[in-house]
């Protein structure tokens, strides 16, 4: 029996025992080439039903015709069927029906099984947009139909059925539809409303007593009938409205979220469903979506309840396309910020490496490690300064802000929040994770300020500070200058920087080699002037003296020479009274229970072997 009979038997059994008697009378046909049930959209096999689609139309149209003006027993030369031969498995030397390339194999499509029929559910199930023309003519070939997927020949079998209840049944619901037999009328008017597109294709069908009849009740009552159904959809308005809106927002949309949850509740999901969402969009405005069936769309559109859906709908889309524009490579924060990424992650390392420190650790280790730290952030430079936080402002605030909470033991916890597009992205796969380990960890446990923080507020930072001492801070000061106190006051601070940068040194600050030529050009200038301050009384020496060859005194802000380590920039140095040490070992304590070595530039080594003799990370010989 035709599997559309007995769903004609469903609809008869609710209109009346009249269309069941005519129904008993219709004589069985033999199955169509199947289709497979498709419930996900893969592009791969989509593709190819494009191909297949535009190669079928090319041979319809050497016979001067469409996929609408096709019989179910029409057949396709050879000769118009070479770029469909081109696509499929089997070499076609015979004529074709519909059928017949429905039931071929696609070439190079997983293990060789997979049909024609199959690819073009698929391109109709991804509906893309590159090629409308071909969708179209997928879907007149293979569609779901009555929650079935169906092909051609079943297609217009289905047409010559239902147009045929049509006409046996027209007198109970035209030219009025009552709500005892609604229900009837729109499951057939629901099949009718699809099956209406292959009325050319059964005027091209070998003719039968169903087809006949089939098209006499599309001319004579197909219209009265769409009539009929929607006068009693416009005269029960709020029935349907309610319906529809209650099928709408528990329509699913993607990954599991339906309407309501996106549009009422703001669930998550990630940008990259988009596409989803506005294909979403367009098949409920074009009555596709098989769940939504309350009324077509254009009845209900300028409902409140439904334009405050899919207004939000196409909100979500508007900021899917936001969120990734935010995120793309080519957006101008992200450029920048990537260029001082490392930076980042090398002060992040640092950080890691401080709070990694057990109880155990000795001050020694702190201050090696804290040291680090200080040294990672000297390393930005403003403009670097100014990359991360308008990376953090322009693009990741736009999604999450970090969140503070107390915790019942005193200690902070940093997390983040959503901010307007948080939604739509998971944080720990879209940004940096060493900028987000900065926004997120403390930099004491019970405060709250982040290792950002105190990042961002070195505004300008030490490497900066220093250059600019030397630099345009004492421009417009010769040798001839009577200094005044505040002239004074920068030569003394131009010459604590040169102290501090050491470029010809050890180089703390990394100077690049045209830094180090402008710091130069006044360094000269700067000694000789320090010079004339201390030899006038104005000044006491403090800090570094350079004493030349090597030799360095250190003299404390008392004007005392001390007995201690000294760190400047990222190394450490030993002075005693005063005299800073070099190739020298250096006892912890007197029992000499751990012993540190200074090379000739008087920096403690570390992580190294000297002369046979092994030191850690922490400058302590080992072995």
């Amino acid at each position: 029996m035709n599997k559309y009979s007995s769903k004609a038997v469903k609809t008869a059994a609710t209109v009346g025992m009249s269309l069941a008697m005519v129904l008993s009378n219709v004589a069985p046909v033999f199955a169509a080439t199947s289709v497979g049930t498709i419930t996900y959209c893969d592009t791969t096999t989509s593709k190819a039903g494009i191909k297949l689609a535009n190669a079928i139309a090319d041979a319809l149209a050497k016979m001067g015709k469409d996929v609408t003006e096709v019989g179910k027993q029409t057949e396709i030369a050879v000769a118009n069927m070479t770029e469909l031969g081109k696509l499929v498995n089997e070499t076609i030397n015979a004529t074709k029906t519909i059928d017949g390339i429905l039931a071929l194999t696609v070439k190079g499509l997983g293990d060789g099984s997979t049909t024609v029929a199959d690819a073009l559910g698929q391109a109709v199930l991804c509906d893309s947009t590159d090629d409308e023309y071909a969708v179209e003519t997928a879907k007149h070939l293979v569609r779901k139909y009555d929650g079935t997927w169906t092909s051609f020949d079943d297609l217009v079998d289905a047409a010559a059925t239902e147009f045929k209840n049509l006409g046996t049944n027209a007198s109970s619901y035209i030219p009025t539809i009552k709500s005892s037999d609604y229900d009837a009328a729109k499951e057939l008017y629901d099949k009718l409303v699809v099956l209406v597109d292959y009325i050319d294709n059964l005027k091209a069908t070998t003719s039968t007593s169903d087809i006949a009849a089939a098209l006499k009740a599309h001319e004579d009552h197909w219209t009265d009938f769409k009539d009929a159904i929607g006068d009693y959809k416009e005269t029960n308005e709020s029935k349907f409205l309610n319906e529809y809106v209650k099928q709408l927002e528990d329509a699913p949309v993607a990954n599991g979220k339906t309407v309501r949850d996106l549009v009422n509740k703001d669930a998550d999901l990630g940008y990259k469903y988009v596409k989803t969402v506005e294909n979403f969009i367009k098949n409920v405005k074009a009555d596709k979506i098989d769940t939504i069936d309350a009324t077509e769309y254009k009845n209900v559109k300028d409902a409140d309840e439904v334009v405050d859906y899919m207004n939000g709908l196409q909100d979500i889309v508007d900021e899917m396309k936001d969120a990734a524009d935010l995120l793309k490579s080519t957006n101008d924060s992200k450029k920048a910020y990537d260029k001082v990424a490392d930076k980042v992650k090398v002060l992040a390392d640092a950080i890691k490496a401080r709070k990694g420190l057990t109880s155990s650790a000795t001050q020694a280790d702190i201050d090696d490690k804290e040291t680090a730290i200080e040294k990672a952030i000297n390393k930005f430079t403003a403009a670097n300064l100014e990359a991360v936080q308008n990376y953090v402002e322009d693009v990741m605030n736009e999604f999450v802000t970090v969140k503070a909470r107390k915790l019942s033991s005193g200690n902070y916890s940093l997390t983040f929040e959503n901010a307007d597009y948080g939604r739509y992205i998971t944080a720990e796969d879209e940004f940096d994770e060493n900028l987000t380990y900065l926004l997120l960890t403390t930099v004491v446990k019970d405060e709250e300020e982040s290792y950002y923080d105190q990042l961002i507020a070195n505004e300008t930072s030490t490497k900066d500070s220093l250059i600019k001492a030397v630099t345009t801070d004492i421009e417009g000061i010769t040798l001839g200058t009577n200094l005044t106190d505040t002239q004074a006051a920068k030569i003394i601070k131009a010459k604590k920087a040169y102290t501090e940068l050491d470029y010809n040194g050890t180089n703390p600050y990394s100077l690049t080699a045209k830094e180090k030529r402008t710091v130069k050009e006044n360094e000269e200038l700067v000694d000789m002037l320090y010079k004339k301050l201390i030899w006038a009384g104005d000044v006491t020496a403090t800090g570094w003296i350079n004493k030349g060859n090597g030799d360095w005194d250190y003299i404390s802000e008392d004007g005392s020479r001390p007995s201690k380590w000294v760190a400047s920039g990222a190394n450490w140095y030993y002075v005693k009274n005063g005299t800073m040490l070099r190739n020298s070992w250096i006892a912890s304590d007197a029992q000499g229970t751990r012993w540190y070595y200074v090379d000739d530039n008087g920096v403690m080594v570390s992580n190294t072997t000297v002369n046979g003799y092994t030191f850690n990370s922490y400058g302590v010989w080992v072995k």
